[in-house]
């Protein structure tokens, strides 16, 4: 018994050892920049694989850094089962030069043929950008916006409805994507076919457009409801994104800037960030009441304005006009009414034989009388209180 497991054992391990050996390696060089984001997709042609027609989940796979049992921190991955085509995102560091990522490829349709990718990437330094716009979309998942054409659809709608384009060679890239529900945005969906939503910065050394900072001060309103209801009144530059299909959360909608601290003391510091701020504020033509801070020269997001307010700042304002116009004018013409009721009752009532129609209708009288003179009284007290006189 023993033998015949050694046997087995001796067998499997010799099968995967030559496995191993015959696995076909490809060779991809991926050139990207730091600081922006990077999509690399992985289809079946990299690995000279043809997909099926009408197949799902065909072709799968699994990727890592070389050497290392996942992907690093700054790098994800998705996978679109209707295409076999997998993504790696993320925005490369500034710190990193080369970098050497591992994928095996899995088909299930080619007799479960194994394969290998090595990407070559190499990384470019960039500085950050400066002028970001945070967006999220509610209708697409991550896998949904690395396809390049619905990415260059969202690019498109900035630069041609919105202003906001490449000009003296700066150009508008992303520079960060992740998953709304990962982020904490959204909830999980309770039905699978629906997206979980993408939170999507763009990036450039270009001032924003005049019409993105006026679709800010539209939607800063909007800014206490975050997020958004799916049944939220429309923006007026809803149609450009609709026409391309984003469902956009407008309540998540900003445009924030990032300012380096300048070098030298913590006094130069805070006097470059005093400048900072009044040259910001005073590009933003009102839009912004936007305000800089720096902790140990890092990089820090200009807050967006105010729209909250203690309950003492609130201004107060008193009805006791509108209150006195409501009451004296009723109580005048109800008063009008009375005398002249009593002056056609009580008319001749000295030439009338006294019965008992005569003593009821004394009586009532006496208690509206009275019933008058009380509420004067009251009447006369309560402006007294109210007014202080």
């Amino acid at each position: 018994m023993m033998a015949l497991l050694h046997t087995t054992c001796v067998f499997v391990v010799c099968s995967f050892i030559g496995s191993v050996v015959s696995l076909e390696v490809f060779q991809q060089r991926v050139v990207v920049n730091s600081s922006e984001l990077c999509i690399i997709p992985i289809n079946p042609t990299h690995l000279r694989w043809e997909k099926q027609p009408g197949s799902i989940k065909e072709i799968e796979y699994s990727a890592r850094m070389s050497n290392s049992p996942d992907l690093p921190e700054w790098l994800k991955y998705t996978y679109d089962g209707y295409t076999s085509t997998g993504y790696i995102y993320g925005v490369p560091p500034m710190r990193l030069v080369t970098l050497n990522l591992d994928v095996i490829g899995f088909n299930r349709y080619d007799n479960y043929d194994v394969k290998q990718l090595i990407i070559s990437l190499e990384i470019m330094r960039r500085e950050p950008m400066e002028y970001i716009m945070e967006l999220k979309i509610d209708n697409m998942n991550i896998r949904d916006l690395c396809i390049p054409r619905r990415m260059n659809d969202l690019r498109n709608v900035l630069a041609e409805n919105l202003g906001w384009k490449k000009k003296d060679g700066n150009r508008v890239v992303p520079v960060y994507m992740a998953s709304a529900v990962d982020v904490g945005e959204n909830r999980v969906p309770l039905r699978p076919n629906e997206a979980e939503g993408v939170v999507i910065h763009f990036a450039s050394d270009k001032d924003f457009s005049t019409a993105l900072r006026k679709l800010q001060v539209e939607i800063s309103p909007l800014w206490k409801l975050r997020p958004c209801p799916r049944e939220m009144k429309r923006t007026s530059v809803e149609r450009h994104f609709r026409r391309y299909s984003f469902l956009v959360d407008w309540c998540s909608f900003r445009l924030v800037t990032t300012v380096v601290a300048p070098t030298g003391s913590e006094e130069q510091s805070k006097k470059g960030a005093q400048k900072n701020a009044a040259t910001i504020g005073s590009d933003a033509e009102g839009v912004l009441d936007e305000t800089i801070d720096f902790v140990n020269g890092k990089r820090k997001f200009v807050t967006e304005p105010e729209i909250f307010q203690f309950k003492s700042e609130i201004p107060e304002r008193t009805y006791g006009y509108e209150t006195l116009l409501a009451t004296i004018l009723p109580g005048s013409i109800g008063g009008l009414i009375g005398i002249v009721l009593m002056a056609l009752l009580w008319a001749d009532r000295e030439d009338e034989s006294v019965d008992g129609d005569s003593l009821f209708f004394e009586a009532a009288f006496r208690m509206l009388f009275s019933l008058i003179r009380f509420l004067f009284h009251k009447f006369q007290l309560y402006l007294s209180i109210y007014f202080n006189i």
